[in-house]
Parts: structure tokens; sequence; C-alpha cells
């Protein structure tokens, strides 16, 4: 947490209080989340600190959230009430629910941008209401106006007789479980001072060295994003116009992408973004192996030792092992995403599950079944082996190249487990898995590409007496000035939607070249043919007919927060983020660049 700016609102009080408020629901449900919750109360202390420093304190209670929020505003006299807005299920609806019950109270709820440069919503495609591809929306995000800067304030008085009671220590919100023995320190102190190491040391050499797992080209600044003792706003401006700043702030792009994802799409941090019809295993021993770091594989073994040891992954390790547990095991990505959640000091959620969606193949990523191979990617990014020596102690005197994939001999003599599945035999178990469930799930009666005929009667569905697409699209046209969305589902049958979503899943393949290994990137789409301009007609059309079914369909279960958001859950006049007065650095061409907030995880 930073100490709060002056926004315009807020120049003129005399008085504020900068508040914590402790949710119980949070503790109860997450408490075990011991790194984390360390970090938070870390970042609590140093903002207390820094708040005395100026004549103020922070102000802590505890509680059911929406109930200590208006408590305390009642007894400090305050009409408003001041906050960092915030687009998590959970945090949606715990927003909701303080917005309803102080209407009885006469107290103004005001929610400011924070949590992202650009807040999610802002920016928003033709027709849609937010983007599902990244490369339209970072041109977008590059242009966008952004919030002016404000000064922190140089005093801050509490009102008379307000008690701010006290900052707990992490023993106080761990209910099981002890924090990472290397751990970060969180605060506002320790945030700024890894940014100007950082940008002294690493940022130049940043896009070259980023996927370097044995060295520190990274920046290791989400937690500090997360939790709000760094600002991205301010982040960015502060890097800005340096050597090797673009590659960087592009990740700060990247997590405003998934943010924006999930505001649209809050059911997605528990729920296939885009489902595939997967029928995981379930292997409880190969889980734990993986937990552990005994899976064999010695990449994926020091990642996961780095995690439970350090609170951190470097981005690169993250995908490998989530690769691992998603294609090699087929386990759900669930699964993985928790552990995560419990073990990481960042643990953004927008980041965090969208990653690992991306990387099982349910997610944004337009290549479901991208695979990364643990011994190649091993060799190709820890080529001296210094990572692996780093986090397998066991393997510390193997010599040379072979500490990538020991041998039988060398395995039985430094107590290193055997591979506890065979990698090919599992990608080949995978793609046949993968085939089937994709053939269970396809609508019966539909013609494959290759069989529709000359290309032209694409969807027609024989038989059955139900129309053909083609009739359907004729009808759609002669709609007129109907309204997209109900009025045009509602001319389609339900085989014609479903192909209409198929077609446009395979135009989207299509149209792009297959991806590298560093992220969700996209490439220039290949030069329009006439064919390929009526298929986008045609896709364009059908687009709008699918986002229409959406509107006509039943609204998202509500599912539990079944997600750990330990975001701080009210920040009396913007305590999350500094701003700062910078525009986005000049537009430069997308490329398949991605690195801290690419792959499952946020920027690390």
């Amino acid at each position: 947490m930073t100490i709060p700016r002056c926004t315009p609102r807020l120049a003129h009080l005399s008085r504020s209080s900068p508040c914590f408020v402790i949710d119980d629901e949070i503790v109860a449900r997450y408490g075990s989340h011991a790194t984390r919750l360390a970090f938070l109360a870390d970042s609590l202390t140093d903002l207390d600190s820094r708040l005395r420093a100026i004549g103020g304190a922070l102000v802590v209670r505890r509680g059911r959230w929406a109930d200590a929020v208006i408590a305390l505003a009642r007894s400090a006299g305050a009409g408003r009430v001041h906050l960092a807005d915030d687009y998590s299920a959970y945090a949606k609806g715990r927003l909701s629910v303080l917005e309803r019950s102080v209407a009885g109270h006469r107290i103004e709820v005001i929610r400011h941008p924070g949590v992202t440069v650009v807040p999610p919503g802002e920016l928003a495609p033709a027709g849609g209401f937010f983007f599902q591809v990244f490369a339209p929306y970072f041109r977008r995000w590059q242009s966008a106006r952004l919030r002016p800067a404000r000064p922190a304030p140089a005093a801050i008085r509490l009102p008379a007789g307000l008690d701010p009671g006290r900052v707990p220590g992490p023993a106080e919100l761990t209910v099981a479980g002890a924090p990472a023995r290397d751990r970060p320190r969180g605060g506002e102190t320790a945030g700024l001072s890894r940014l100007g190491d950082f940008g002294a040391t690493a940022l130049a050499g940043y896009e070259a060295g980023r996927d370097d797992l044995a060295g520190e080209g990274v920046s290791r600044l989400s937690p500090y994003l997360h939790l709000g003792c760094l600002s991205p706003r301010a982040v960015m401006a502060e890097l800005a116009g340096r050597p090797g700043s673009e590659a960087f702030i592009r990740q700060l792009a990247w997590r405003d992408f998934f943010h924006q994802v999930l505001a649209a799409r809050p059911e997605a941090s528990w729920r296939d973004y885009r489902g595939r019809g997967d029928t995981w295993r379930d292997d409880g021993a190969g889980l734990r192996a993986w937990q552990r770091g005994q899976t064999g594989y010695p990449i994926v073994d020091a990642a996961m030792r780095q995690l439970a040891a350090e609170g951190f992954m470097h981005n690169r390790a993250r995908m490998i092992v989530a690769s691992f547990l998603t294609k090699d095991l087929y386990l759900d990505w669930r699964l993985g995403a928790a552990h995560f959640m419990r073990l990481l000091a960042d643990g953004d959620i927008a980041c965090n599950q969208l990653n690992w969606q991306w990387v099982a193949g349910t997610g944004t990523d337009t290549s479901a079944h991208r695979i990364f191979s643990p011994v190649r990617q091993s060799r190709r990014f820890d080529p001296g082996g210094g990572y692996l020596r780093r986090y397998l102690p066991e393997l510390a005197r193997v010599p040379g190249d072979a500490v990538h994939e020991p041998d039988a001999a060398t395995r039985h003599s430094c107590g290193y487990p055997e591979p506890i599945v065979d990698h090919r035999a599992a990608i080949a178990e995978y793609r046949a898995r993968t085939r089937a469930g994709a053939a269970s799930t396809a609508p019966a009666g539909l013609p494959s590409r290759r069989t529709c005929p000359g290309r032209r009667s694409l969807l027609g569905v024989p038989g059955g007496g139900q129309p053909s697409a083609g009739s359907a699209v004729t009808r759609l046209r002669m709609a007129g000035q109907q309204r997209r969305g109900d009025r045009l589902a509602a001319l389609l049958t339900p085989a014609v939607l479903a192909a209409g979503q198929s077609f446009q899943r395979r135009l989207d393949l299509r149209q792009r070249l297959p991806l590298g290994h560093h992220g969700p990137a996209e490439t220039a789409s290949p030069p329009r043919r006439p064919a390929t301009v009526r298929r986008r007609a045609l896709s364009s059309l059908l687009r709008s007919v699918v986002v229409g079914e959406r509107q006509l369909g039943d609204a998202p279960e509500p599912g539990p927060p079944a997600v750990l958001e330990l975001r701080p859950p009210f920040h009396h006049a913007g305590l999350r983020h500094r701003q700062a007065g910078h525009r986005v650095p000049p537009r430069h061409r997308p490329g398949p660049v991605a690195a801290d907030t690419s792959g499952p995880g946020t920027c690390s």
C-alpha cells in the first residue's frame, strides 16, 4: 500500500482516515496462505510508519467488511468513503454489498481507478464490451489517455478522538502453515527499493534476459503491484523512456488485459474461459509429486521448490510446470492455480487464473494445445544448469549437460526420483484424449472444414428439416435495422449457433501464425484474398449472433469465491496507488514478446 494521493475530490479535505479493514471471511477461508499474509502484514506496518511520519496513522479494523467500513465512517463523521475499485467476483460482490448497505446512512461510496494502468472497461472494441485478443487491445492501450498525476499529501490529520487501532502481525492473520523461508519483504519501502534495483541493473537487458532462469533479469515486482505497495501507473512512469522499458511496459499491458477480461468474465477465475469438454484425470499421487517437486524432471522440480522456498517462481518456469500438470499429467488447471495461490506472495487472481487457463488451453490463447517439453525448455533457458543446481541440492554435483536429464545410475546415487511419466507417451495420450473430447462435443451433422463444398456453403446443416447457415444468413440480412442480440439470435437454430462458434474458432486459428514459446502474443494476419474477405464477412455476422445468444442465455451461475482475494479491501483517499503524469510510450509493433505477465503467473 502507498500513501494516498490527493485526488480532486479529496484535495480540499482537512481530515481524512486512511484505513484497512481485515475481512474475517477471507482470513477464515485462506488463513493457511501464510506467505501472502506475512507480506500483507509487512505492507500494513510499513504504511502505518510512513503515515505517522506525516502526522497521521493507518486506521485498522477487523470484522465483516461492509459492516466495519460503515461503522468506521459513522464514528469518524465521514460522509464519503473513497476506495480503489476492484474486479474479481468476490471483490465486486463485496463492493455491491457496501453500496447497498450505506444507502440508509447517508454515506456516499466513491470508487477510484488504480489497480491497473488503464481501468477495465475504459477500452472496448467496436461491437463488443471487452477485448478477447491482446494485439488489438495493446494498440488501443498505447494511445489511451491516462489519469493525471496527483501529489502525495504533505500532512494527514486524523479526526479527533478516532482510535487508529493496531496493525496485526503475521501470526494474528495466519491460521496454519509458515511463510516461505526466503519470501520477499512487503511494503512500499521495499517495493521502491526493488524497483530502483531493477531499473538500474536489469531493465536495459530485460528483453534478452527475462527468460534466463539462472539470471536475475526479471523484476520480482508482482506482489508489490498486486497488494498496492506500488502503482502500475507509477511504475510505468518511472521506467518509461529508458533502454529496455518497452518490453517491460508491454507486460504491464498484459496485466491490464487480463484484468479487463476478468472484469467482464468474473467467473473465469474458477470456470473454463473456453471449454473444450475436458475430462481431467484424477491422480492424487501425481499431483502430490508435482506439488513437492518430486516428478523426476529437474526443471519442474526446481521450479516447484523455488515456489515453496521463496513464494515466487520465475515466469518461464511457471509456464513449464503448468504445461506439465495440464498436459503431461492431464490434471485440472484449477488444482495448479489453487496451489500457486496458496504459496505465491503475489497470487493476483486475474493474472494467475487466466495465465493458468492460457497454458491449459482453456483461456485466451488461440493455440489450445501448446506443449512445453520440460527437458528441451531446461536446456534452452538454463543451459548451464545453474537454476537446477540452486534448487535441487541432490543434483548440485552432476556435471555438465547431464543435470537436465540424469540417467538411472545418477538418479540412484543422488537419491533423485525416476520420472513419474514418460513425456512423449503422456503427450501422445493427451492428444488422443483431446481429440476424443473435441469429437464428443462437436454438433452432430455438421460437415468438417475439408468437406464443405468449395468452402462457399459453409456451415450448411443437412437433413432434419433444419435451415442451412446460408439461409439463416440471408434471413439475418433481411432483418435490416433489427437490433443485434435477441432478435438476431431468435432467427437461428441452436445447431447454427454452435456452427458459428466452431467457425469462429477455426478462423481464429487460421488467421494467426503458430505462436512462439514466450506467451500469448499475436502475429500479423496473411494478406486478405477474396475468399478470406468473404469468410471474415460471414464471421463478423455470426459473431454478432453468438453475442446475441450470450445475451439471451441464462446469467452465469454464481460461483463460490474459491480464490484468495487479499487486495486491500478499503482504501480511504485512494489509499492503494500513486499516480504519475506520463503518457504510454510511443506505439511499437506487437510481436511474440512475453515475459513476466505472460504464461501462468503475473509480472514476476
